[in-house]
């Protein structure tokens, strides 16, 4: 691929090429942005296709990229890392979904090259790790993805024989690969109580009895990260962290013999409810939306008030069981019998059928069949229904539908991430504030938490020795959705792997590529051909012209604007001086921002791409 450094000097990036047809295959995908919409050309930009070529560089990462001094770490942090405005997670997810949200009214002279393209990468390279990898590889692949992304390195040694439980260190450090932070990293597919979170508790104590770790235990933990793959294709990021000090609020008490331990009770302070808000409001309003379009399936009119009733009732199954109100499915006077035909008739619309073809999109492909079974009016049901509304077994039939329907919906909406308007994760994230976890023995985990509480490397040492004692049970299992709803855990935001989203970005962004690329890529692709044509098909002449277009791309290239740089997005902006900054902000406000330090990213998603002008 061509590229520029910031003294416009132009270089040929070769990794990830090794077959003459792939500069081929790129230099056809960049005629087409020369002729697109030039009189009487019928070509037009294929973004399937730039997608295959243009950014074939950016390719899944291997193991290579998860460790320091490496070429594929180089280049990793080359064309991605240094690329994505941020320098922890959230920052960098949140300048991503920038990338995917600024569809309009993107500005060539605003836009910066390095900044589409690196994106682009990383939202590929995430896609083929997560899309065309099965789910053991997939793991592994992001794993070596994220400790590239965040100057982190992947743990392959074993210790004492056996792999630790720490699948990455994130930012060590550069020099020594020292430091960071413990990280282990669980890929999962599908929601709902059933899916779990699992791990060694054997492996979760020996990690805290070493000595540098116990040093730092209640400091840094170790982070749990959760990445979901939703039916919509968006990939939820979701946190927690275990530490001595709060080790019982996530591994379950019965995995161990409270028995061989006493200790006093203690008063526990109550979790204090936190006040409905704006933000609240507006996550009803748009839940209210996205399930609103799917109400006419059942014969229901899309506007609708959702029961929040059980909001803060320390349940998060019965929040979701009855959020959607139930329809109006009893048929045994004649006025419920008429409510139930006119429902029959709204679902059998137009409007009906559009909203249950919405709705087949939410379950992934795979599950869908499923749906369908249940869910779907039999057409010689729905010939005899119609010739006679009033039959009672035809009836009880369609009603049928209509309650499954009902049932599926309330199963649907967990499973789309909260990309989607119709996700009830957001509203289930509010109402985890108002769970509590409880304990059969109150007493002995208070007495634990707070032996575990100490920043003495002994004293950690000790508590580990002390709960492994007690072990009956040698793994963990925290349900996927506490760790998605847990006040006490971190969403740290969802990003798409879906390619045909990834393609309409491509679209997007066509006219900013073509306006800032494309000439060179002409004089480039012109010079690669009069190449070719002297030494492989033997035509003498063509060397004069690749001398000439030698000359014309260098011409070229001199020519551009200076290519704007962007400020190390850790350290402040100061007044002009230094490079310029790419900041991401809250919506309201001119205000200038440094790097966060803080959590205000993993929860305000309000955000906006600003750019300095020169």
């Amino acid at each position: 691929m061509v590229g520029f450094n910031t003294t416009n000097k132009l270089f040929i990036c070769s990794s990830g090429f090794n077959k003459m047809k792939d500069i081929k295959e790129i230099n056809n995908v960049w005629q087409l942005f020369l002729t697109e919409g030039d009189e009487g050309s019928e070509k037009k930009f294929d973004a399937e296709e730039f997608y295959k070529t243009a950014l074939a560089m950016f390719r899944p990462p291997t193991e290579l990229a998860g460790k320091l001094d490496t070429e594929e770490r180089e280049f990793f942090q080359r064309y991605i890392s240094d690329n994505i405005v941020g320098k922890t997670l959230p920052d960098k997810i949140a300048q991503l979904n920038v990338l995917m949200e600024s569809t309009e009214d993107v500005n060539a002279d605003d836009t910066p090259l390095n900044y589409i393209l690196s994106s682009l990468g990383a939202l590929k390279i995430l896609q083929e790790t997560i899309d065309d990898f099965n789910e053991s590889s997939a793991g592994f692949t992001f794993e070596a993805f994220l400790s590239g992304l965040l100057g982190g390195k992947q743990v392959t040694d074993k210790i004492g024989g056996t792999l630790p439980i720490e699948d990455c260190m994130f930012f060590v450090d550069p020099k020594t690969g020292e430091g960071g932070q413990p990280v282990s990293l669980k890929l999962l597919t599908g929601t709902g109580s059933s899916t779990m979170v699992k791990g060694s508790i054997l492996n979760l104590l020996d990690f805290f009895q070493r000595p540098n770790i116990a040093a730092v235990a209640n400091e840094k933990g170790i982070e749990y990260i959760v990445a979901v793959k939703f039916s919509d294709k968006g990939l939820g990021i979701y946190s927690f962290n275990i530490k001595p000090s709060n080790f019982f609020n996530w591994v379950e008490e019965k995995a161990f013999d409270f028995s061989k331990l006493k200790a006093e009770p203690e008063e526990k302070e109550e979790l204090s409810e936190q006040e409905e808000g704006d933000k609240l409001a507006a996550m009803v309003a748009r839940f209210k939306k996205g399930v609103g379009e799917l109400m006419p399936m059942m014969g229901l009119a899309r506007e609708f008030e959702p029961d929040l009733s059980q909001l803060k009732a320390n349940d998060l199954e019965a929040f979701k069981r009855t959020i959607i109100p139930k329809p109006p499915l009893r048929t045994g006077t004649k006025a419920e019998r008429a409510t139930v035909q006119q429902m029959i008739q709204g679902a059998l619309s137009d409007e009906g059928r559009a909203s249950y073809e919405k709705f087949l999109k939410m379950p992934k492909k795979a599950d869908r069949p499923k749906y369908e079974k249940t869910t779907q009016f039999p057409e010689e049901m729905v010939r005899a229904y119609l010739e006679n509304p009033n039959d009672k077994q035809l009836l009880k039939g369609m009603k049928a539908v209509l309650s499954n329907r009902y049932t599926k919906l309330k199963d649907a909406i967990e499973k789309v991430s909260e990309l989607e308007d119709a996700s009830i994760l957001p509203l289930m994230q509010y109402a985890g504030r108002y769970v509590k976890t409880s304990y059969d023995r109150e007493d002995v985990v208070e007495y634990l938490h707070t032996l575990g509480s100490s920043n003495d490397a002994e004293d950690i040492i000790n508590w580990s020795k002390i709960v492994m004692g007690m072990m009956t049970s040698t793994q963990f299992h925290i349900a996927l959705r506490r760790v998605i709803t847990s006040a006490e855990g971190t969403n740290y935001g969802t990003i798409t792997f879906d390619k045909k989203k990834i393609f309409k970005i491509i679209e997007a962004y066509a006219d900013v590529l073509k306006e800032q690329v494309a000439p060179v890529y002409k004089a480039f692709a012109n010079l690669n051909e009069s190449i070719n044509a002297y030494f492989i098909e033997n035509q003498p002449g063509a060397a004069e012209k690749a001398s000439k277009w030698a000359v014309k791309l260098q011409e070229d290239v001199s020519t551009l604007p200076e290519i704007k740089d962007y400020a190390d997005p850790t350290k402040v902006h100061r007044g002009g001086q230094g490079k310029q900054a790419l900041h991401v902000a809250p919506e309201a406000g001119g205000k200038q921002y440094s790097e966060s330090k803080d959590n205000s990213l993993k929860e305000n998603k309000n955000i906006k791409l600003i750019l300095k002008r020169k």
